[in-house]
């Protein structure tokens, strides 16, 4: 409390008059009510005047049951600290406009719009009026989030057309991409302009395949909001339940066992490994160097065996609930290093053949560069961020689970390139496989009576929580609300995946199109994670 407290303190004095009340109950984070007003400034403030602190997320509710307001809570983090600072601002039903962030910090722009889609507020000051998550064909003057829009509700179609922006000039010319794709990829669609063969503008339109799981998660009690947090991005699973279990435990108020923390350990980094060696192979179909992919399938489908072998799920579905896990995966330790230990003998061995084909480091090195300024600006998280030279990390920055009692580095590059991106995953595998060697030695587990889990048997109703997450995208945010009878008042999601997409806009620029396909898996992030 008494860290808490200087942050607090330093803003009021920064800040007289505009800090209307202060809310410490939830541990490691801090609600600030303000006035409406003062947004801009004081998210500025922390932003980039004071602490260089990145925007993670920003989103409405619909509180007018509770107290008669919309809410717009804007969450920062302090940097290499494990405090979150959310300011709250209270709308009236009468007037919903808000001053927007976005002329301070770029990174505001799509949680503003996407605000304005689902619940109506009008972000004055933010230049893009278009919309975002709701297409064209949706109504106007309804708003999905309102606890007024029943879930199971049907809107009439309507008929309008989405403006892209246009690229004008002699000798420029637009490709449309999408949005169906060839093979199993999901709907999106990439507008370029060229002028000859270099990239001059890429316009990504994403949300065709909107599922209103947020809609959907207020419908449910936080045990079958579990169910749907491990589905929100299928390759994210661990990562998005652990996220939503963290903010569940808190609002229970409960600490879970520290074996249960182990196997979360070991579960978020699996899932991290095959992803990593899975993005790896992806980066060498996309410049067809076919026997580096054949090699990084082999390697990948190792891992996913062995999640199967512990879980029953390749993907890891089922073992992390409120309060703990199902299962203790401990015991199959030898199973689990033999594993590895292959699996990092191969990986060696691929990054070696990668690293010695000129051919392969032509077509990746220099190509699709993210300035770290770019990222910044764009909020920009994860690997695509430390390939950029942000040195941010959750697991190291704000330590959840059992991270603190492990050593890993967080490796960060400069250049900004796809080889740069392809470098991070190769790095964070290796510490992965480290990580989860240094977890298989502690010396605890059911046969020395440890729980595998604190039963959460009922919610307080109207609490709120933030769970924090560095999936292998980067950071999966939850945020959640309760209702009365264990229900989500409010489920909040964001996957990194959200940030992520407006910098491979600006990462092919000047890059001619037959790099885009290796500049977007370079990023590899996710259309389900997007379309919530």
């Amino acid at each position: 409390m008494g860290e808490r407290r200087l942050y607090i303190d330093e803003i009021r004095w920064e800040f007289p008059g505009d800090i209307l009340s202060e809310d410490i109950s939830t541990p490691r984070e801090v609600y600030l009510t303000i006035r409406k007003e003062s947004l801009p400034r004081i998210a500025n403030f922390l932003h980039e005047v004071r602490y260089s602190t990145p925007l993670l997320s920003m989103f409405g509710t619909d509180e007018r049951q509770l107290d008669g307001t919309y809410k717009i809570y804007t969450v920062f983090q302090i940097p290499r600290i494990p405090i979150f600072i959310i300011l709250q601002v209270h709308l009236n039903e009468t007037e919903l406009e808000f001053p927007s962030i976005t002329p301070l910090m770029y990174s505001g722009s799509l949680f503003e719009r996407e605000m304005r889609d689902m619940f109506g507020f009008v972000p004055a000051g933010n230049p893009d009026t278009r919309r975002m998550v709701l297409h064209e064909n949706f109504p106007e003057g309804i708003y999905p989030l309102r606890k007024d829009f029943p879930y199971n509700s049907i809107p009439d179609k309507a008929e309008g057309q989405y403006m892209f922006h246009t690229i004008e000039g002699e000798g420029v010319f637009e490709i449309p991409v999408g949005p169906v794709h060839a093979g199993i990829i999901e709907p999106g669609h990439f507008r370029f302009s060229v002028a000859g063969e270099p990239i001059i503008n890429l316009e990504i339109r994403l949300h065709y395949k909107h599922k209103g799981i947020e809609k959907l998660m207020e419908t449910l009690d936080f045990h079958e909001g579990r169910k749907v947090a491990e589905r929100v991005s299928g390759d994210s699973t661990v990562g998005h339940v652990t996220a939503y279990c963290q903010a569940v435990e808190k609002i229970a108020g409960i600490e879970t066992p520290l074996l249960a923390k182990y196997n979360r350990m070991i579960a978020l980094e699996l899932e991290r490994l095959y992803n990593h060696i899975a993005d790896i192979g992806g980066i060498s179909t996309d410049v067809a160097f076919l026997f580096g992919a054949a090699r990084a399938g082999v390697l990948r489908e190792k891992v996913v065996q062995l999640n199967d072998g512990l879980t029953g799920s390749r993907f890891l579905r089922g073992l992390i609930i409120p309060g703990g896990v199902t299962k203790d995966l401990l015991p199959a330790k030898e199973k689990i290093t033999s594993t590895l230990r292959e699996v990092s003998e191969g990986l060696k061995e691929l990054v070696s053949i990668l690293l010695s084909s000129t051919s392969f480091l032509d077509r990746v090195k220099t190509t699709g560069i993210l300035s770290k300024k770019t990222a910044e600006d764009l909020g920009v998280t994860g690997p695509a961020a430390r390939a950029s030279g942000i040195d941010s990390d959750v697991r190291r920055d704000a330590p959840y689970e059992a991270y603190r009692e492990v050593e890993f580095k967080v490796p960060v590059f400069k250049e900004g390139d796809v080889f740069s991106r392809l470098c991070v995953r190769i790095d964070e595998a290796f510490e992965s496989i480290n990580i989860i060697e240094q977890v298989l030695r502690k010396n605890v587990g059911v046969e020395n009576f440890q729980p595998l889990q604190t039963e959460v048997k009922t919610l307080p109703h109207h609490r709120y929580a933030l769970g924090c997450v560095e999936g292998w995208r980067g950071p999966i945010l939850y945020w959640i609300m309760t209702a009365h009878g264990d229900k989500l008042y409010r489920c909040k999601i964001k996957d990194p995946s959200f940030c992520n997409w407006p910098a491979l806009s600006e990462a092919v620029l000047g890059n001619i199109v037959p790099d885009f396909p290796v500049c977007n898996k370079s990023f590899n992030l996710s259309y389900a994670g997007n379309d919530l």
